[in-house]
């Protein structure tokens, strides 16, 4: 088995959504929701800049939150290429937090984004991509969460809402499963991931859905820390 490292921020600073959902062909998630962010509006209006200034509008505290949002906290992931033997260490980590009239927006140092809309959080990617994270509303988990992007049609729901796992020898518990289905428009195949979140942690745990007696995480939490509250 392989491993590299990779920082956010470092010399390579594309390919964070690969390494992250470390499920071949489900990039392209992160890939096709850039125009979507923009069209949409989730990005509207200035603001100014802020370092460790805490939001005023934060849906929940991030002691409270399944995705908490501080500057200065960050995420060490194992990502399993399965096909080819190889383990990565992807780091992300908030380095910036600027105030809009609507909403904060965090960057992370790897050039992507984040903010919460609607009780959701809204990622996006360095390259562009939109990946929606329904853990701190109830939206989804009444009805599935829909969003069509650039030839994708996109469901996300939550499953299971008070799970535990035990992720790099360290046990989660009261974890929220959030499911993610898409498919091409013109195409009925419909593939999907499970991604877990831990109260006042972030994601924890994803692996393909529905996981086979077996199924190994594809993309682990190995450390965390917290931010600036």
């Amino acid at each position: 088995m392989v491993t590299a490292r990779r920082r956010s921020g470092g010399p390579r600073r594309t390919g964070w959504g690969a390494n992250l959902l470390g499920l071949i062909g489900l990039v392209c998630l992160l890939v096709a929701g850039g125009g979507l962010a923009r069209s949409t509006g989730l990005l509207t209006g200035g603001g100014s800049s802020s370092g460790s200034s805490p939001s005023l509008r934060s849906a929940r505290p991030a002691a409270r939150s399944y995705y908490p949002l501080d500057v200065g906290r960050y995420w060490i992931y194992v990502s399993r290429d399965s096909v080819r033997g190889v383990l990565t260490e992807v780091e992300r980590r908030i380095v910036r937090r600027e105030a809009g009239p609507d909403h904060d927006v965090y960057y992370f140092a790897d050039g992507g984004l984040a903010f919460r809309r609607d009780g959701m959080v809204c990622e996006i990617g360095p390259e562009g991509g939109l990946n929606v994270v329904p853990v701190d509303t109830t939206v989804a988990a009444v009805q599935p969460y829909p969003y069509a992007s650039r030839g994708l049609h996109i469901e996300k729901s939550v499953g299971v809402q008070d799970t535990a796992l035990v992720v790099e020898g360290k046990t989660y518990s009261g974890c929220v499963q959030v499911i993610t289905r898409f498919r091409r428009l013109e195409d009925d195949q419909v593939a999907a991931y499970a991604s877990y979140y831990a109260r006042g942690v972030g994601l924890v745990a994803r692996h393909p859905w529905p996981a086979a007696d077996g199924t190994a995480m594809e993309v682990a939490l190995k450390a965390y820390g917290p931010g600036v509250q």
